[in-house]
């Protein structure tokens, strides 16, 4: 049975989507050699299984519930342009979110319900981010990042459900099909229908 590539994310409100895709309009020339992720496809990855067995999304769906059940939403705020290993060299573009403490909470608390299903928790640490854009190559040159990058703000962002996608990836990029929705200190879950 082919394995499949799935990751649980906490999506953005199309307020928060319409001031990234502003920010992508203000930035975009900067960052020539970068590959911008769509706009509807942009979220917030908690966890990311790059290869699964597709009975394993039973036990995943029991892990977030299990998490859902206990935790109460909360609130973060989108601020600051960064880059991953730098602003001026990145190979990803990222917003952060502060304060990152609930977050990383949310974070341990799914990785234990995890880990009680069996998934070994990830080896690299929880560092709470927003992709925008991912480099098509390595590139040599210095970008000057804006001056206000640091400080820009694309609003409130509520957490209050998880959804675990599917990812299939394709020559225009990825493509997340949601799955599983479950709401925070909320015991109904959805079950997405797709073919």
């Amino acid at each position: 049975m082919a394995e499949i590539r799935a990751f649980i994310a906490v999506p953005l409100s199309e307020k928060n989507l319409a001031a990234v895709s502003d920010l992508r309009r203000r930035i975009e020339s900067r960052y020539p050699q970068m590959r911008w992720v769509r706009t509807d496809q942009i979220h917030l990855t908690l966890r990311f299984f790059a290869a699964l067995p597709e009975e394993d999304l039973d036990r995943i769906h029991r892990s977030m519930l299990s998490v859902g059940d206990l935790h109460a939403p909360f609130s973060v705020t989108i601020r600051g342009l960064g880059g991953f290993p730098r602003l001026n060299r990145p190979r990803v573009l990222w917003l952060g979110l502060e304060p990152a403490a609930p977050l990383a909470a949310l974070y341990r608390r799914l990785v234990d319900a995890l880990r009680l299903e069996g998934f070994a928790p990830e080896e690299r640490p929880f560092k709470p981010h927003v992709t925008l854009a991912r480099a098509r190559q390595r590139s040599g040159e210095e970008i000057k990042p804006p001056a206000w990058g640091y400080s820009w703000c694309g609003g409130s962002l509520d957490v209050n459900e998880m959804i675990l996608y599917r990812s299939r990836l394709s020559p225009q990029g990825a493509v997340h099909t949601p799955l599983y929705r479950v709401g925070l200190n909320d015991t109904s879950s959805k079950k997405e229908h797709h073919p």
